[in-house]
């Protein structure tokens, strides 16, 4: 068992929640690596608790946070989220991540030249833009991230779909000039699903209830901000420290093309792994929800491994 402390940190003024989880076995004046989890698109910190311990049990210091605007306990500009909307623009879940990087390196349980991060879903797209940015990061895992949010939604919807989704946006636009406030859509139409991801996602619910996504909206504001987000633009500027990616190529939210994609535009060192249907048969089902959200272990294990070699956990 970990350690567990509830911590708070800053981001543009905001507090940023967080959950420290710090190994049983650390010695009095020893400092280990650490890694920052940056969870997906509604992901709260909760539902990295598994990956965390995983972590600590493999010596590291792990830091599970909620975004700003999130489901979870962090606050957006100061405000708690209007019921039943979520406020998850790209930029700031950047500078959450890159906050939680700075933090990490505070503590005295931490060595600030080993930290490394692990995205998940839209936090794999955020990893890749915070390394970018932040050089204390020293290793990256960048599992189903999404490299360009335009080719992405555009991807996701027939030709007569993606052009209302574009319609309502930019009429939205002035609306927001008008009166300081945007439209939102459901979740669903921002997230386009598959129907066995639909049916992971029914099962959220049940085990971290703040993540009913279908019961959740977006402002059309936060689309617009993801139609500009280009990840890909910014990956080649972490070498000469390492990234891993991961896919799925049963995934069809990120289709797996998408990764590949991402792999290119990087610079060594880097892999790429595709994690094939034998292994996971739909894009969710590559964690177990009912142990917090741990990888299944062919997925673990490409991912320690990665940790172990470039950000080992003891000096």
């Amino acid at each position: 068992m970990a350690i567990k402390e509830r911590v708070i940190f800053y981001a543009e003024g905001d507090e940023v929640i967080g959950t420290i989880f710090i190994p049983e076995n650390l010695a009095k004046g020893e400092r280990r690596a650490g890694v920052v989890l940056a969870g997906g698109y509604i992901g709260t910190k909760e539902k990295s608790y598994g990956q965390a311990e995983a972590l600590t049990e493999e010596g590291y210091v792990a830091l599970a946070i909620d975004y700003r605007g999130s489901p979870g306990e962090s606050k957006y500009r100061g405000t708690p989220n209007p019921p039943g909307v979520v406020r998850v623009f790209p930029q700031a879940r950047v500078e959450d991540v890159r906050c939680a990087v700075r933090y990490l390196s505070t503590r005295k349980e931490v060595n600030p030249e080993r930290i490394g991060l692990l995205g998940r879903s839209a936090g794999g797209s955020f990893v890749v833009s915070a390394a970018a940015a932040e050089p204390r990061v020293k290793c990256v895992i960048c599992e189903g991230g999404v490299p360009d949010g335009y080719r992405w939604a555009r991807n996701n919807r027939r030709s007569y779909e993606f052009r209302e989704y574009i319609r309502k946006i930019e009429e939205d636009k002035v609306n927001r000039v008008l009166t300081g406030k945007s439209a939102t859509i459901p979740n669903s139409e921002f997230m386009i699903f598959n129907p066995s991801e639909k049916k992971s996602w029914d099962e959220i619910p049940k085990y971290f209830p703040k993540e009913a996504q279908l019961e959740l909206s977006t402002p059309l504001e936060v689309c617009e901000k993801w139609l500009e987000y280009k990840p890909e633009l910014e990956v080649d500027k972490i070498s000469p420290r390492a990234i891993l990616f991961i896919g799925e190529e049963t995934s069809d939210l990120v289709p797996p093309e998408e990764l590949p994609l991402f792999y290119e535009k990087a610079k060594e060192p880097k892999k790429l792994v595709m994690v094939p249907a034998s292994i996971v048969a739909s894009r969710y089902e590559k964690m177990n929800l009912a142990d917090a959200g741990r990888y299944v272990p062919w997925i673990w294990q490409h991912m320690i491994e990665w940790f172990r070699k470039y950000i080992p956990p003891i000096e």
